[in-house]
C-alpha cells in the first residue's frame, strides 16, 4: 500500500469515526433505592390473590354474555306478573287467597325448581370448554396463577352470580308479598333460602365437574340430569318400595331440594320434581326430607366432592 492510499484511509475513517464523551457523573446521582427497585424481592401472588384475579376476569365476561340479561329478564318478570295478575280479575283468581306471606311467596316462585338448574347449566356448562376452545386458557395458564385458583375462580363467579339471582327473587318476591299479606314467618323464609343456597351450590358444582370432562360443553345434559334423570331414579324407587328405609335416604337427594324449600314455605310448588312426578305416578305418597338440616348439608357435601372429582381432572388434562 502506498503512502498516498494509506493517507486517504485514515482521512475516511477519521471522517466517518464517532467519538462518545461519558458525561456521567457519580456525584449527581440522587434517586433512592427504592425508587429504584433496588433490594426489592418479587414473589408469585397468593392463592387468594390468584383466585380474586380470576373471579374478576370471569364476572367481566358474564356482562358480555346472554345470561346476564337471562337473569336480569326473569327477576323484572316477577313483579310484572305480580302486578299483572292482581290487576287482571280473572287471572287474579290464580293468586292464593291467603293472609300469610310465605304461602303467597310460593305461588311467586313457582318455577324456581326449574330456573336453577338451567341457570347453573348456562353459567357452568359450558365454562370451561370456552376457555379451552376459544384459547383463552392459554393466556391464562402461563400467567403467575396456578390451575386451582383457574379453577376455584371461575367456578366462584358462577356461584356467585346464581346465588345473587336467587337472593334477588327471593327478596322481590318476600316485598311483593307482604304489599298484599299481613303475616309472615320470617324463620321459614330464611330456612327455605338457606335450602335453595345450598341446591344452587349442588348443581353448579355438579355441573361444573360435568364440563371437565366433556371437550365441549353442554347445557342441556346437565339440565336434564338435575331436573329428570336424577329426580327420577329417587321417585321410581320411592314409588315401587313405597316405604322404607331407602324411600328415607332417596327423599334427601338433592334434587328434591327445591320441593323440600317451598314446603318450608306451606305449600308445594307445581313447577317442580315432586309436582310433576304426583302426576305421572298416581298415589305416590312421596315427600322430600323434612329435616332442613340435613336437606342443607347433604347438598353442599355432594357439591363439595364433586368439586375435588373437577379439579383432579382439570390439572391432569392435556393443554
Amino acid at each position: 500500500m502506498s503512502k498516498r492510499e494509506a493517507k486517504a484511509q485514515r482521512k475516511m475513517a477519521k471522517k466517518y469515526s464517532t467519538s462518545t464523551t461519558d458525561s456521567y457523573d457519580e456525584s449527581s446521582r440522587t434517586i433512592t433505592d427504592e425508587e429504584a427497585h433496588r433490594n426489592v424481592s418479587y414473589e408469585l401472588p397468593s392463592k387468594l390473590r390468584q383466585i380474586k384475579e380470576c373471579f374478576m376476569i370471569q364476572m367481566k365476561r358474564y356482562t358480555r354474555q346472554k345470561i346476564m340479561w337471562f337473569a336480569a329478564v326473569l327477576l323484572i318478570l316477577i313483579p310484572v306478573i305480580f302486578f299483572t295478575f292482581e290487576n287482571v280479575p280473572v287471572l287474579k283468581t290464580m293468586l292464593p287467597s291467603t293472609e300469610v306471606t310465605n304461602i303467597y311467596i310460593v305461588s311467586l316462585l313457582m318455577f324456581m325448581p326449574l330456573i336453577v338448574p338451567l341457570l347453573c347449566a348456562i353459567a357452568c356448562g359450558s365454562m370451561l370448554s370456552q376457555e379451552f376452545n376459544e384459547r383463552t386458557v392459554y393466556l391464562s395458564l402461563p400467567l403467575p396463577m396456578s390451575r386451582s385458583a383457574f379453577f376455584i375462580g371461575k367456578f366462584l363467579a358462577a356461584l356467585a352470580l346464581i346465588e345473587g339471582v336467587v337472593f334477588a327473587a327471593y327478596g322481590i318476591c318476600m316485598i311483593l308479598a307482604m304489599s298484599v299479606t299481613t303475616r309472615t314467618y320470617t324463620l321459614e323464609i330464611v330456612g327455605s333460602l338457606v335450602i335453595m343456597v345450598a341446591y344452587v351450590f349442588f348443581c353448579c358444582a355438579v355441573t361444573y365437574a360435568m364440563s371437565t370432562k366433556l371437550r365441549r360443553g353442554s347445557t342441556m345434559f346437565p339440565f336434564i340430569f338435575l331436573f329428570a334423570l336424577l329426580p327420577l331414579v329417587g321417585v321410581v324407587v320411592a314409588f315401587i318400595e313405597k316405604t322404607g328405609t331407602i324411600v328415607d335416604i332417596m327423599s334427601y337427594l338433592p334434587c328434591f331440594a327445591p320441593d323440600a324449600a317451598m314446603l318450608s314455605l306451606g305449600n308445594n310448588a307445581p313447577i317442580s320434581v315432586m309436582g310433576v312426578s304426583k302426576v305421572m305416578f298416581a298415589g305416590l305418597t312421596f315427600s322430600p326430607g323434612s329435616s332442613t338440616v340435613l336437606m342443607t348439608l347433604i347438598p353442599i357435601a355432594i357439591g363439595v366432592v364433586m368439586l375435588i372429582l373437577g379439579k383432579r381432572a382439570v390439572k391432569r388434562r392435556d393443554m
